[in-house]
C-alpha cells in the first residue's frame, strides 16, 4: 500500500502536470478566453488540475477508504489463504470425483462402504483375519465403517509392520518374536482378501500369491535357523534326551518344512542321535569320585528289571556274561551314585561294577526308567520328569543331592571300570524261594575277578571295601548266608 506522503505527492505532480497543459495551450485577451479554446481537447487536462487538487486535499480520507478496500479482498497472494465456503462449493462442484450416472448405467456398482453387523455369525467371519495388535479393532467392533479407503490402508499398514518384524526378527537368537510377526503378518493378509471380497472388489491371485512368497521366503530363514538350533540343543545337552522338548520341535520343523513346501534338510532322529554320541556335552564321573561312588548293579536272574531291555543279555545271564558284554559293546549304561561317608545300598543290589570315571549324559534324583536302544550304544530316559528341561550340569547336581534320600540315576558312557563289587547284605535278605544257594553269587563274582584281574570289593553302609579275589574263603561267606 503506498504511504500518505508519497499518496499527497503523487496528487501534487498530477495537479502540475494539468495546471502546465491548460496553460500552454489556452491563449487571454484581457480577461476573455480566445475563441482558439477546444473544450474536448481541454477536457483531460482540466481532469488531472482537478484530481491532483482532491488528492492532495483529501488524501486522508482516499487512503482510508483504499485500506478498507484492500482488508476486503486482498490481491497480493492466495498462499496461507483458507478457502471460503463459496470457493469450496464452487471447485467441488466442477469434479466430485463420482461416475456420472450415465456412465453408470447398466454397470454394478461397487459397494463404499461395508456395515458390521452385530450377529455372532458375521463377526465369527471377520474374526479369522485378524491378527492382534490395533488392526483388530477395525472389522470386530459394533461401529459402522463408512469407507473402505479407512480399512484398507491400516490393513495395509498392519501387513507392512508384521513384514518389517518378521525380517528383522527371523535373524535373531530366539525366533519366538518372529513366528508372533509371521502369525500377525498372515492374519493381517487374510483380512485384507476378506475386506477387498466384501467390498465386491475382488483379490487378486497374483498379489496374495507375493504375500505369501514374503512369508515362505521368511519362513526359509526361520527354519534355517531352527535346523542350526536345533542341533545346537542336542549338542549343548540343555534338554535331556528322551524328553519332549527336543522331540517336539524336530516335529514343528518337519511340519512347518512340509506346510510351506520349503524343501529344506530336516535331520531324522538317526542323525540327530549320532550327533548326540560324538559331541554332546557331558560332566565327568571323576569330579565326584571323592565323596561319591558311581556303581551299575547286574540284573542278574534273581534281580531281574527293565535294566534287560534291548541290552543284548537276558536275566538269566551271570556275571562273567555281563562283563564280557560292557567290555566288548560298551554302551551306555543306568548307573547310580552314593556318599562314601554313608553309603545307602537300596540301588547296589547284589553284584555289579563300580566306576572310576566316565561321562554323565543325563541324570535325575529320580529313577528315569532308562532304555537301552535296540542296535545302538545309547541310552536315554523314559520318564523325563521337570528336571529334563534343566542343562546338565544342574540335572547332575540335583541327581547328587538326590542320593541322600536313597535314589537317583545316571546314564553314563564312554566309562572305566575301576572292579567288580558284591553286597553281602543285599545277597543274605534275597529269598530263599529266589535262589536256594545265595553263596552262587559270591562265588560267581570272585570267579569272574579272578579271571579279568579286576579289583574285588564289598560293598557295605561304610563303602567299598577292597579284598584280594585269591584270598576270599568262601566257606565263610557261605556260613553267614545260611
Amino acid at each position: 500500500m503506498m504511504e500518505k506522503q508519497s499518496f499527497r505527492f503523487f496528487g501534487f505532480v498530477i495537479f502540475l502536470v494539468g495546471l502546465l497543459l491548460i496553460s500552454k495551450n489556452i491563449n487571454f485577451t484581457g480577461f476573455v478566453v480566445g475563441s482558439g479554446f477546444d473544450v474536448t481537447f481541454y477536457f483531460v487536462p482540466f481532469v488531472m488540475f482537478v484530481g491532483g487538487i482532491l488528492m492532495m486535499l483529501s488524501g486522508d480520507s482516499l487512503q482510508a477508504w483504499l485500506e478498507k478496500k484492500e482488508a476486503v479482498s486482498s490481491s497480493d497472494s492466495l498462499e496461507g489463504k483458507l478457502q471460503t465456503k463459496e470457493e469450496e462449493k464452487f471447485f467441488k462442484s466442477r469434479y466430485s470425483g463420482e461416475v456420472p450416472w450415465y456412465k453408470r448405467i447398466g454397470r454394478k456398482e461397487k459397494v463404499s462402504q461395508v456395515m458390521i453387523q452385530d450377529d455372532d455369525k458375521r463377526k465369527g467371519e471377520m474374526k479369522k483375519g485378524f491378527g492382534r495388535g490395533d488392526i483388530e479393532g477395525h472389522l470386530q467392533t459394533k461401529y459402522e465403517i463408512n469407507k473402505l479407503s479407512e480399512v484398507f490402508p491400516e490393513l495395509r499398514k498392519s501387513i507392512l509392520t508384521s513384514k518389517k518384524r518378521m525380517d528383522k526378527f527371523s535373524k535373531s537368537e530366539d525366533l519366538e518374536d518372529y513366528y508372533n510377526a509371521a502369525d500377525d503378518y498372515c492374519k493381517a493378509t487374510v483380512a485384507l482378501r476378506e475386506a477387498l471380497i466384501e467390498s465386491g472388489m475382488g483379490v487378486s491371485g497374483r498379489v496374495m500369491a507375493g504375500y505369501n512368497n514374503i512369508l515362505q521366503d521368511r519362513h526359509g530363514l526361520a527354519i534355517d535357523k531352527e535346523i542350526k538350533e536345533l542341533k545346537k540343543d542336542y549338542v549343548e545337552n540343555k534338554t535331556a534326551l528322551g524328553g519332549n522338548v527336543l522331540f517336539d520341535k524336530r516335529t514343528r520343523i518337519e511340519n512347518m518344512n512340509k506346510r510351506f513346501k520349503l524343501e529344506r534338510s530336516v535331520p531324522g532322529i538317526n542323525e540327530l542321535e549320532e550327533l548326540y554320541l560324538k559331541n554332546v556335552k557331558t560332566v565327568p564321573i571323576s569330579k565326584f569320585t571323592k565323596k561319591n561312588v558311581f556303581f551299575h548293579s547286574f540284573p542278574l536272574g534273581y534281580n531281574a528289571n527293565s535294566n534287560t531291555e534291548n541290552a543284548s543279555y537276558d536275566s538269566t545271564s551271570n556275571v562273567k556274561h555281563f562283563l564280557d558284554y560292557i567290555n566288548e559293546n560298551g554302551p551306555m549304561l543306568s548307573v547310580s551314585s552314593s556318599s562314601l561317608i554313608k553309603m545307602d545300598t537300596n540301588m547296589s543290589r547284589f553284584a555289579g561294577i563300580l566306576l572310576e570315571d566316565g561321562k554323565i549324559y543325563d541324570a535325575s534324583s529320580k529313577d528315569l526308567y532308562s532304555k537301552a536302544k535296540e542296535g545302538n550304544k545309547l541310552r536315554y530316559r523314559k520318564q523325563t520328569g521337570s528336571d529334563g528341561n534343566f542343562d546338565i550340569e544342574h540335572r547332575v547336581e540335583l541327581a547328587l543331592r538326590g542320593s541322600s534320600s536313597g535314589h537317583n540315576e545316571f546314564i553314563v558312557g564312554d566309562y572305566q571300570i575301576k572292579g567288580l563289587y558284591f553286597d553281602l547284605k543285599n545277597i543274605k535278605n534275597l529269598s530263599s524261594k529266589k535262589i536256594k544257594d545265595k553263596g552262587e553269587i559270591i562265588r560267581d563274582v570272585v570267579k569272574t575277578a579272578k579271571n579279568s584281574g579286576l579289583p574285588l570289593y564289598e560293598i557295605s553302609e561304610s563303602g567299598p571295601k577292597r579284598i584280594d579275589p585269591m584270598k576270599v574263603s568262601l566257606k565263610k561267606y557261605s556260613g553267614i548266608l545260611k
